[in-house]
């Protein structure tokens, strides 16, 4: 079905396309960063965890021996 738009009419779809495109955008990046932060997440938890294998300290020996009990 074909409908004729007026020019006024015309410029709203324009406008209705720009702004559905822009959110569409938005919502590929906010996906490409949650990807993002969760991948760096979990670099920062195993980086933490070589750190404290490398270089424990008195508390995460503590931490370590408690884990060992509760198994």
């Amino acid at each position: 079905m074909h409908v004729e738009l007026t020019a006024r009419q015309k410029e709203y779809v324009q406008n209705y396309q720009h702004i559905l495109h822009r959110i569409k955008d938005v919502q590929d990046q906010l996906t490409a960063l949650h990807v993002e932060s969760g991948d760096l997440i979990k670099d920062l938890k195993e980086l933490r965890e070589a750190e404290s294998k490398e270089f424990p300290t008195e508390e995460s020996v503590l931490i370590e021996q408690v884990k060992e009990t509760d198994k």
